[in-house]
């Protein structure tokens, strides 16, 4: 596996003055590690309030890191991540979605630490977009997402690692 090394990104509360970014920031602004009730001294902590106010769309909050071209990414098969607390989305960027309608995983609600591991071949678009194939060799950045109006919750990631193809679960018959 490769852990990822970030270099962070984050998109704040959208619509903008109706919701409320919460996260511990660092002196740039963007969310930073913590620690937390299951030993690590670095989990990457969210804390939000959206609410939609006059806003068309359901507000949204995102939070990623933007991969290194220096790594061949074309052996990876998936991603693996420990988290806690509300649902999210965790979006697989690549440089070949030119219309944001990127690849991306739904993630349940865990009031208590859960281990997630998420196949690069079962992540889907989220279908305003172009169609466009999965390829691991052309990714830019992982990014998780919040969303949903009256939403006031958290979400807690560590551990986050890249899966060889050879450590991803196999299709069962």
């Amino acid at each position: 596996h490769h852990d990822i090394t970030p270099r962070p990104t984050y998109h704040p509360p959208q619509p903008p003055r109706a919701s409320i970014p919460l996260p511990p920031r660092s002196d740039k602004g963007y969310p930073k590690a913590r620690r937390s009730d299951n030993g690590t001294k670095f989990a990457w902590a969210v804390y939000y309030k959206l609410d939609k106010g006059e806003y068309k769309y359901d507000p949204y909050v995102g939070w990623g890191v933007e991969l290194p071209d220096s790594i061949d990414y074309s052996r990876f098969g998936g991603i693996t991540y420990w988290y806690k607390g509300g649902a999210h989305e965790i979006h697989v960027e690549t440089s070949d979605v030119k219309d944001y309608d990127v690849h991306l995983a739904k993630v349940p609600v865990a009031r208590g630490w859960q281990k997630v591991a998420i196949r690069f071949k079962d992540l889907e678009q989220g279908g305003w977009g172009k169609e466009v194939a999965f390829d691991a060799a052309h990714l830019i950045k992982i990014s998780f997402h919040a969303k949903g109006h009256g939403k006031n919750d958290s979400v807690l990631i560590d551990n986050i690692y890249l899966q060889d193809t050879s450590e991803v679960a196999k299709d069962t018959a």
